[in-house]
C-alpha cells in the first residue's frame, strides 16, 4: 500500500491539476515538476515517489474535479482529495463507507484506533497482503488515514467525527462522475435524498 506517505498534499495536487488543465497531458505536468522540482522536495526519489503517489490518484477524478483542485475553496479541495484518495485505494474507501460514515450514522462520537485495527483485521481476513503487513506499517498506515481525514476535516484532532459540510459544486462534481461516492462522507440519508433531488 502506497499511501503510506504524506496525507492529502494538498498544495502539490492544486500544482499538478494545475499544470494539467493548462497542457491537458500527465506526462508533460509531471515533468514539469520533476524538472523544476515545483514542489521543493530534497532528492529526486522522494520527488518521484510524490509525484506517483498524487498523480494516482489525481488521475482518477473527473474533469468537474480536477477544475475544484485548481480554483476550489479550500475546504472544496480537501473533500475532492479524500474523494480521490478513496478512488485509489479501495481499503480507504471500504473504512471511509463502512467505519467513518457508518459510527456517523450511528451517532458515534468519534473513531478510535480499535476502529481501525478491528476493520484491519476483518479484512486481514480475506486479503492475504494485508495479513502479511508488519505492526509497524500497519500502525503507519492507520497514522496516514487518520490524518488524511484530519486534512479533510472529517475528524476533529480528538478523533470527533464531525460531518461533511459538501458544497453545492462538490455534490455535482461528484455525483457527475459516480453518484455513489458521496458514501466515502460523514453525511446523513437526508442529505442523500436531498441531493438526489
Amino acid at each position: 500500500m502506497s499511501f503510506t506517505t504524506g496525507g492529502l498534499f494538498r498544495q502539490e495536487a492544486e500544482i499538478l491539476a494545475g499544470l494539467y488543465m493548462e497542457s491537458n497531458n500527465w506526462d508533460e505536468s509531471k515533468k514539469k515538476i520533476l524538472d523544476d522540482n515545483l514542489f521543493q522536495v530534497t532528492t529526486q526519489s522522494a520527488l518521484k515517489r510524490i509525484i506517483r503517489e498524487i498523480s494516482g490518484r489525481i488521475k482518477l477524478l473527473g474533469e468537474k474535479q480536477l477544475e475544484i483542485l485548481v480554483d476550489g475553496s479550500p475546504q472544496e479541495k480537501q473533500h475532492i482529495l479524500w474523494l480521490a484518495a478513496c478512488k485509489r485505494f479501495d481499503f480507504i474507501r471500504e473504512f471511509a463507507v463502512e467505519v467513518l460514515r457508518e459510527h456517523y450514522l450511528q451517532q458515534v462520537k468519534e473513531l478510535c484506533a480499535n476502529d481501525f485495527d478491528q476493520f484491519f483485521r476483518n479484512k486481514a481476513e480475506w486479503h492475504e497482503e494485508l495479513s502479511s503487513l508488519t505492526d509497524a506499517t500497519k500502525d503507519k498506515l492507520r497514522y496516514v488515514v487518520f490524518r488524511m481525514m484530519r486534512e479533510a476535516e472529517l475528524i476533529s484532532k480528538k478523533n470527533e467525527i464531525l460531518p461533511a459540510i459538501l458544497s453545492y459544486r462538490t455534490v455535482q462534481a461528484i455525483n457527475s462522475v459516480n453518484d455513489e461516492d458521496v458514501l466515502v462522507f460523514p453525511i446523513s440519508e437526508t442529505e442523500l435524498r436531498e441531493w438526489a433531488v
